[in-house]
């Protein structure tokens, strides 16, 4: 018997929920000590959706895009950890996607998307590394993340040049 709870499956006596995660999560050593309990399914898809970074990594809806990531299955105390890290509810909330994966077909998965829809800017050398393992770990195709932090490092000195060209414009005037 199957049924499902706070989007848990349960079929006798343990409750798990597939995860999609695509930046600090899809590493494998990362969330080996952060969610010890969880099971790593494998690459996926996630049609409709690219890859942002406000800092941190974040997902936006994009017409064509096609967003690769790492697909878990968690437990509730997994899940729990996981919005500590996240920073669930303040920094990240929680939505429902659909992904697609090689084997399973199309499942539901839990991701967390930032609750602001700040600017864009770039990520830290050290918090991009960790995302690069984890698309190395998943052979997530790395130009993903390349795309994003150019993205985000364009949109950060276009942001800058304004301030600057305004306060240029106010001490001159």
């Amino acid at each position: 018997m199957r049924f499902r709870m706070n989007g848990y499956q349960a079929g006798g006596r343990e409750l798990k929920k597939y995860y999609f995660a695509y930046g600090a999560n899809t590493n494998l050593s990362a969330m080996a000590s952060r969610c010890p309990a969880s099971i790593c399914i494998g690459k996926v898809v996630l049609n409709g959706f690219r890859l942002v970074f406000r800092s941190e990594a974040d997902i936006e809806e994009g017409g064509n895009g096609i967003l690769h990531g790492a697909l878990w299955t968690i437990m509730p105390e997994c899940e729990a950890a996981l919005d500590i890290f996240e920073g669930y509810p303040r920094y990240y909330t929680k939505r429902t996607v659909v992904v697609a994966h090689g084997e399973l077909g199309e499942v539901e998965a839990m991701v967390y998307t930032m609750t602001r829809r700040t600017s864009q800017e770039p990520p830290r050398r050290g918090y991009r590394d960790l995302i690069a393992q984890g698309y190395a770990d998943f052979d997530i195709p790395s130009e993903q993340l390349h795309q994003a932090v150019r993205q985000a490092e364009r949109q950060y000195r276009r942001e800058i040049r304004e301030i600057r060209e305004a306060e240029y414009q106010f001490t001159d005037g």
